[in-house]
């Protein structure tokens, strides 16, 4: 499995470093955390699944050469390294860190979220909380990151070039709209400062 694994780190670090200083990188770290705790069975995320081919360094090379190949060891084993549990093991090392961080949102999220709330989440990344967590909670869901980490997700969304506007393509797995709104105006960009809102409607329709 080694060769693989290598090959697979491969198709994962080549775009992030080719993108580095546009795209975060660091964003990938808890996105492909929740990505494998959803392969694993521990904590279900189909969103993510659906997502990932649309991300750079989440390509359907890292997924079938690295990341599907690490879950169906572990399936097969029995042996979950610690940085892929969850929730993680008490007392919680450093090593599991994407896991508690995990953890944590998701437990402040559900037990503070209630109808008719809004949500804001900095740096948001490609969190997809609005569609499984927070899917039928009717609770309107803003994620703010950089503009060229929101537009890595471009092949996921539908982009009509006279309203500057992305919408999700509906799916059974994703019933909330998500949609990327570009700022438009000198006065709002500057108040932006480049930064992009993606609201998510998190009801059921």
């Amino acid at each position: 499995m080694v060769p693989i694994y290598v090959i697979g780190l491969g198709f994962y670090m080549v775009p992030i470093l080719l993108a580095r200083g546009r795209v975060s990188g660091t964003a990938y770290e808890p996105f492909t955390g929740r990505l494998l705790y959803h392969l694993l069975g521990t904590r279900p995320d189909a969103a993510s699944l659906q997502l990932a081919p649309g991300l750079p360094a989440a390509n359907r090379g890292t997924l079938n050469l690295l990341v599907r190949p690490m879950a169906w060891v572990s399936r097969v084993t029995g042996f979950v390294p610690k940085a892929f549990l969850y929730p993680p093991l008490r007392p919680t090392s450093e090593g599991a860190m994407v896991g508690a961080r995990c953890e944590f949102l998701d437990k402040a999220l559900r037990d503070h979220v209630a109808a008719g709330d809004q949500v804001v989440i900095l740096g948001a990344g490609w969190d997809t909380r609005a569609y499984g967590l927070l899917a039928g909670r009717d609770a309107a869901l803003f994620e703010v990151d950089a503009l060229a980490t929101a537009r890595s997700q471009g092949s996921q969304f539908r982009l009509d070039e006279r309203s500057h506007e992305r919408e999700a393509s509906p799916s059974p797995n994703s019933p909330s709209l998500l949609r990327l709104r570009e700022a438009q105006g000198p006065a709002e960009r500057d108040h932006a400062g480049g930064w992009q809102v993606l609201p998510q409607h998190c009801g059921d329709g």
